[in-house]
């Protein structure tokens, strides 16, 4: 990972680095910024951006399609428009906790092997929420939505 700032110029110099002789892909959430770190890495591209909201304070979405481009020192890299939602497809809600590496050490551990990890007596990922090996924010994510 590589902290960097297109306004600061912090960082750039190390992504830049990172980019030179691979393909790459900048991707994020709409308005975070991805145009102008590619234009700071590569100034003569001179890539359209968006100013900065007054009324958010947030970015405003300016790209509209992947575009690939050759880089100076080698490699190309891709600028994307920004992601508005993720979504997971195919994954069955009893495989869902498999995708959190945290938790696998203790799945199927729990007194029950339908354990939903929600109420159930005897869950092992519960327990280990409590005992502090497994984050709180972490397991959050893994319980259901509510009203979806």
């Amino acid at each position: 990972m590589v902290y960097t700032s297109a306004v600061t110029g912090q960082g750039v110099a190390a992504l830049r680095d990172r980019l030179c002789g691979k393909l790459s892909v900048l991707t994020g959430p709409s308005g975070a910024g991805k145009t102008s770190l590619l234009n700071v890495v590569q100034p003569e591209l001179g890539l359209a951006t968006g100013q900065i909201s007054q009324a958010t304070g947030k970015g405003r979405h300016t790209t509209v399609a992947i575009r690939l481009f050759p880089l100076a020192g080698g490699g190309y890299v891709a600028d994307t428009p920004g992601l508005r939602e993720m979504g997971l497809w195919q994954i069955e809600p009893d495989e869902l906790d498999w995708l959190f590496p945290e938790m696998r050490p203790f799945l199927g551990r729990c007194r029950f092997s339908s354990c939903t990890h929600l109420h159930e007596p005897g869950c092992a990922v519960q327990a280990a929420v409590d005992a502090g090996a497994v984050s709180a924010a972490r397991y959050d994510r893994l319980l259901p939505v509510e009203g979806g």
